[in-house]
Parts: structure tokens; C-alpha cells; sequence
């Protein structure tokens, strides 16, 4: 009786530290991909702020009396960055001429900057990461 009472005592042990076991490896797993995820997102929103910034440096840089800058594109490493641009209180070649505010020295007042930032799905298969930023500047 002693020796069937141990044996299903060992069982049971046995039971109890596979189980454990099948826990902190789920969770360590979960922590890995929480922290890839994050340190992503971080990475989404530091190429946003710098791709906003290039495009004002761009916007600076552009010759206005041939043509305006509409768009900036930027690649980093899994990461691309696309900013839309949109001219406030300044004749755009690209806008409607009847409803745009026309300004005399046609000088650019403000720009409204979409960023989106994305992950290339080819490379990330299993999280797509997307961040935005929408930003008014004056270059």
C-alpha cells in the first residue's frame, strides 16, 4: 500500500512541474513577442518624426517657382514612411484655384504633414505595424 501510495504521490509531483514548466515558457514567450512589438511601434514613431522633419527640410529646399513638393517617401531597415503634404493660405499648382487662398507674394504660410508609417509585410509576417502622425508646420 505504501509503495502504490508513493508512486502516485511521484505522478502527481511529476504532473505538478510539467506544468509549471509549460507556464513560464508561455509566458516568456509572450514577453518576447510583447517586447519586438514595442520596440517596433517605438521605432514606427521615431522614423514618423524624422521623416516629418526631412520633409521640411525638403519643403525648404524646393524651388517653388517651378513646381511644388507633394509628397516624401523614406526606407529604414523593415520600416517605410510615406508623408502627404498639404499647403495652407498659399496658391498651390496642384489645388483648385477658385477655393485656395491666394496670398500676393505666394510665400507658403503652414503645411499640413500626414505621415504613415509601415511595416513591410514581406519581411513581418505576423505583425503589421501602422502609425500615423498628422502634423501642421511652418517651414
Amino acid at each position: 500500500m505504501k509503495r502504490g501510495f508513493s508512486l502516485i504521490m511521484a505522478i502527481v509531483f511529476i504532473v505538478v512541474i510539467i506544468t509549471i514548466g509549460m507556464l513560464s515558457f508561455t509566458l516568456s514567450n509572450t514577453s518576447v513577442k510583447q517586447t519586438t512589438e514595442q520596440y517596433l511601434s517605438e521605432q514606427a514613431e521615431a522614423l514618423a518624426m524624422s521623416a516629418s522633419e526631412y520633409a521640411i527640410y525638403k519643403i525648404q529646399d524646393q524651388n517653388f517657382s517651378k513646381d511644388y513638393l507633394n509628397e516624401v517617401n523614406l526606407t529604414s531597415g523593415v520600416l517605410s514612411a510615406h508623408v502627404s503634404i498639404k499647403y495652407i493660405n498659399t496658391k498651390s499648382k496642384t489645388e483648385n484655384p477658385e477655393t485656395d487662398f491666394a496670398d500676393k507674394d505666394n510665400k507658403i504660410r503652414a503645411v499640413i504633414l500626414t505621415t504613415i508609417v509601415e511595416s513591410n509585410p514581406n519581411i513581418i509576417k505576423d505583425q503589421n505595424i501602422r502609425y500615423v502622425r498628422i502634423t501642421t508646420q511652418k517651414p
